[in-house]
């Protein structure tokens, strides 16, 4: 590593930043992260020194069942994750809304792509049957 940061494997990138490896590798197919190959042809991301590292897993807490889960510690974690939720659900509506938005102007934008093919195909039709001679 030099004093400015290093190259890692895609992984190694994703937890450093505690993203999801997918996620990394969006942000190389978008350009918002800089990446190269290695000498063997794989993928390796540029994380600078000053990149934020990924915090540790919460901690696992049992439950009477002896199951394990991980489980907010505080008030202000619990305020936070429904805060959190909160976010998520309206992103879910806004996608929901913009998906909705797409599907009707490629509906509309499919309707008058085909409009000028059958105004084209008339055109043919008349242009062939101008061409043939006339039966007697």
């Amino acid at each position: 590593m030099d004093e400015d940061g290093e190259w890692l494997t895609v992984t190694a990138a994703a937890q450093r930043l505690g993203i999801s490896r997918q996620a990394m590798q969006w942000r190389l197919k978008r350009g918002t992260a800089k990446g190269r190959e290695d000498n063997r042809g794989s993928p390796q991301v540029w994380v600078p020194a000053v990149a934020p590292v990924a915090p540790p897993p919460p901690p696992a807490v049992a439950s009477a069942s002896g199951a394990t889960s991980t489980a907010p510690s505080s008030s202000a974690e619990v305020a936070a994750i429904a805060a959190l939720e909160r976010v998520i659900d309206q992103l879910r509506g806004d996608l929901h809304r913009e998906r909705v938005v797409h599907r009707r102007d490629l509906e509309l934008l499919e309707a008058e792509l085909s409009r000028p093919l059958t105004i084209l195909e008339r055109l043919v039709g008349r242009h062939i049957r101008q061409q043939q001679p006339e039966a007697i």
